[in-house]
């Protein structure tokens, strides 16, 4: 994991209001009695980047056969090629997690409008979806045009993710959080005239979630039918871009008239 050298910060909302007798009992009872006082509320939030150090991509395998077993024999013979091509480009077996296995009749396709008996069914058709973690990012290129190789009909992802340092990276967007908090209020009481006395409460909404910047769409499509096999494109290299962490608090001020 690596962190981005910079720490970006995005200023929240304001709200002031003078502490008296109009405020709801809720709000009374969980403050003091402060007389004309004055209440800053300050919404902060703190942003921290890395560069994520994961790209999950899902693989799928499509195979076709005679009958429903034919098809499936084929599609686990190239599953386990594909298995065995990822344990060549040392991808570990915890990072491979079989998704979905299915198998379906092919029917035949009647002309629109057309009077038929039941359809007749042409074959079969498995679908095997595989998910892979590559941590080895500079390795991907490689893997995926290794994946095609070995069998696979489409590729799809990738999915940024931060493994190592997940953390340190949310602790830097909290403590940027409380920084931005701080400044705004100082800034807010000084417009005002006053200064900050205290803090009366502190709540924190926890991370808002997960954003990543530059990031492509490796996709590619080899599915074989009855008659041709369409050859795969070659997968484009992959930027990394960013994984954002955020962290957000809401902080009560206590303002008192500046000396």
């Amino acid at each position: 994991m690596r962190l981005v050298d910079s720490v970006r910060a995005v200023a929240g909302c304001l709200a002031i209001a003078t502490l008296a007798p109009v405020c709801s009992s809720a709000a009374a009872q969980s403050l003091p009695e402060l007389g004309g006082a004055t209440l800053l509320q300050v919404r902060a939030r703190g942003e921290a980047v890395a560069v994520p150090d994961v790209a999950v991509f899902s693989v799928g395998i499509t195979t076709t056969g005679d009958t429903a077993r034919q098809a499936i024999d084929e599609n686990s013979a190239l599953a386990s090629k594909i298995a065995d091509t990822l344990d060549r480009m040392e991808v570990a077996p915890r990072d491979i997690q079989t998704r979905s296995v299915s198998v379906q009749p092919e029917f035949e396709r009647g002309e629109r409008g057309a009077q038929t008996a039941a359809p007749r069914i042409l074959g079969y058709v498995a679908n095997n979806s595989v998910t892979v973690r590559l941590r080895d990012l500079d390795k991907a290129p490689d893997i995926l045009d290794a994946l095609f190789e070995a069998g696979a009909n489409t590729v799809n992802g990738p999915s940024f993710q931060l493994e190592e340092g997940e953390e340190e990276v949310l602790s830097l967007a909290r403590r940027d959080a409380v920084r931005q908090a701080l400044a705004e209020a100082r800034a807010y009481a000084e417009g005002f005239g006053m200064s900050v006395a205290s803090i009366l409460r502190i709540s924190d909404s926890g991370p808002l979630g997960v954003s990543a910047t530059d990031v492509i769409t490796v996709t590619g499509s080899r599915v074989q039918n009855y008659e041709m096999a369409v050859p795969a494109p070659p997968p484009p290299p992959l930027a990394q871009g960013e994984i954002t962490r955020s962290a957000q608090l809401y902080v009560d001020f206590l303002l008192v008239p500046a000396d």
